[in-house]
């Protein structure tokens, strides 16, 4: 799992609705609560009433409380909004209540906001686009400071000078695997060496074997802000699903180990015991063509290559499996 890439433009479906006329109506919301933020301080005499952010990532107040304002010209204003594809559930949590958080990951390719209950992003077009964030058309994100307050709510995401309004719906579910695809798979050749020779060998062997003891060693270990025994893991559990099996052991396991990683690995560890993942993963995995794998590779230091190990793992099973239901034919 890697913070930046590209989107799959085969996953993209139909717009809901206008995209344009939808981001003007949400834009119109948003300049309407910036006009009675100006009206309401002035008529407050100086004071304007503002959420309390806590100091700690993930456990942001929603309480209120009155703290001196800044004189009205200065009062921040929209700098710039902006449409993006995002997933019907990203949607969703925009659609929903107001939630406020944090930056916790802050580049031009990607920022990354904790908001309490899940991790959510904003991307540049050269970004992976990972299942929990929103990916624009923009070449560069503008700059926006670590720990920077954000605000998710009325259909938007408020980051920093930048507005996100969701306008097109994309998919990351992975399609049940074809006949002879986790074959195809384990013949492309591939150097999976660094990420297997940062983890324990009898964790790999277990979780080749679907054992859930095998959770405890790989969850968190390595580093960045997708550890490659995460990758490993989410590798292992969309492969697994795809093939038809059972993850429901292993994911139950991995659910209570979720604290030990990062806030970002775990949204995307949540997204995979789902069987979402990144396009070039899917891809991969659908066509076990040379060519994908090789994208796939590409993704991160470590992590294209995690991910490869873990479907490695979980498809071995599946070809053992074929292997014998071919010899009682």
């Amino acid at each position: 799992m890697h913070a930046e890439g590209v989107a799959d433009r085969g996953d993209q479906v139909a717009e809901v609705g206008s995209g344009q006329h939808q981001l003007g109506e949400r834009l119109g919301k948003l300049l309407d609560v910036h006009d009675a933020i100006v009206r309401d301080t002035a008529a407050r005499g100086g004071y304007q009433l503002l959420p309390d952010f806590c100091s700690d990532v993930g456990n942001a107040h929603h309480s209120m409380h009155l703290i001196p304002a800044v004189s009205v010209p200065e009062v921040q204003r929209v700098d710039q909004v902006v449409g993006s594809a995002a997933s019907p559930a990203l949607r969703a949590l925009l659609d929903g209540p107001r939630t406020a958080g944090r930056v916790v990951h802050a580049g031009r390719q990607a920022v990354y906001a904790d908001l309490g209950s899940r991790v959510v992003g904003v991307l540049a077009r050269g970004a992976v686009h990972v299942p929990c964030a929103a990916q624009t058309a923009l070449t560069d994100l503008p700059e926006v400071a670590l720990g920077a307050p954000v605000v998710a709510g009325a259909g938007l995401l408020r980051v920093g000078p930048l507005t996100v309004a969701v306008t097109r719906l994309v998919r990351f579910a992975v399609a049940p695997l074809g006949p002879g695809a986790a074959r195809r798979l384990r013949a492309v050749p591939a150097d999976l060496s660094p990420a297997r020779d940062q983890l324990p060998a009898g964790a790999l062997d277990r979780l080749a074997c679907g054992d859930p003891a095998a959770v405890p060693a790989l969850v968190g270990r390595g580093d960045g802000l997708t550890p490659v025994g995460d990758d490993v893991l989410a590798g292992w559990l969309v492969a697994t699903r795809a093939a038809g099996g059972d993850t429901g052991a292993v994911a139950e396991a991995l659910a209570d180990q979720l604290p030990r990683t990062t806030g970002l690995s775990a949204a995307l560890l949540r997204h995979a015991a789902d069987g979402e993942a990144i396009a070039p993963f899917r891809r991969a995995l659908a066509t076990g063509d040379a060519d994908a794998v090789a994208v796939l590779l590409a993704v991160g230091h470590t992590s294209g290559a995690g991910m490869l190990l873990g479907a490695h793992l979980a498809l071995s099973a599946s070809i053992t499996h074929e292997a014998l239901e071919g010899s009682t034919r």
